[in-house]
């Protein structure tokens, strides 16, 4: 058996509620580390993670700097939202996605200096398909409420052993930004399809460039297109929708936010016909 002083749950937003309400389930005394006011609504304060010694902490969207010298005075299980040792980094599942993963999944895990490369406790699997990213995220929202306790548990007592993870099979990615959302004229039908489902919220949405302006895609449509055509022109402007032309589809715009100013447009008043993007 495992021997520590305290549970520390250590993150914010969806992924350390569940972390929490799960954790809640089997053990009494919880302390948190969190700047998310939803999970410190649970009647809890929030502590210093340095001042953590010989505790068991949990890291559940936890996104500053672990030190080397916290994780040698505790142990410290991670969750990561991918299948480690594959797509490890930050934004795991948009990447993932992008990248036309057939499955992605979630891995509970202790952490090292070395952050994602710890062994595994546990890993839940799910096809992609027809799937966006948030309702992927529910998905391992609902595993963790489910299991996480219970995993928690059987390492402590135990049960579970951890697994090395295989470095051969390791893949890396890293933190998207607003750049990363601007959509490519010359990514492949399924790949853009891919995109438009990662990037829903919690994630920016899609993104046009204009000039010098970023103008966030609202409502859209893809339609298949293999002529052999310029990407990035505006090559029809029909029944309220502004085609633009990719490798082998074309996007039909709707709506467009701009984010310099928030204001919402409909496209058909901001692109003109033949109109080059690129």
């Amino acid at each position: 058996m495992i021997k520590f002083r305290d549970i520390i749950l250590a993150g914010n937003g969806h992924g350390a509620i569940a972390a929490l309400e799960s954790l809640r389930l089997s053990f009494r005394n919880i302390k948190v580390c969190s700047e998310d006011e939803q999970v410190l609504s649970y009647g809890y304060d929030s502590r210093d993670i340095e001042s953590c010694e010989g505790d068991l902490i949990i890291c559940a969207g936890y996104s500053k700097l672990i030190s080397d010298d916290l994780i040698k005075r505790n142990i410290i299980v991670n969750t990561h939202p991918s299948l480690l040792p594959e797509y490890r980094g930050i934004h795991s599942l948009a990447w993932a996605m992008i990248n036309l993963e057939d499955e992605v999944g979630f891995t509970v895990h202790l952490m090292d200096k070395w952050i994602d490369n710890g062994p595994i406790l546990a890993q839940y699997k799910t096809k992609v398909e027809s799937k966006t990213s948030k309702i992927i995220m529910d998905e391992f929202d609902l595993f963790v409420k489910e299991n996480l306790s219970k995993i928690i548990a059987d390492f402590v007592n135990g049960i579970i052993l951890p697994r090395a993870q295989d470095f051969r099979k390791a893949s890396w990615c890293c933190k998207r930004n607003l750049d990363d959302c601007i959509l490519n004229f010359n990514v492949e039908f399924e790949e853009l399809h891919a995109t438009f489902r990662a990037l829903v919220p919690p994630y920016p949405k899609p993104i046009i460039k204009v000039g010098n302006k970023l103008y966030q895609v609202e409502k859209s449509k893809i339609k298949k297109d293999i002529m052999n055509m310029h990407v990035g022109r505006v090559v029809n402007i029909q029944d309220g929708q502004v085609y633009i032309k990719f490798k082998n589809s074309l996007l039909l715009l709707e709506d467009v936010l701009c984010l310099e100013t928030r204001t919402i447009f409909k496209a058909v008043g901001l692109f003109k016909l033949g109109q080059r993007l690129l």
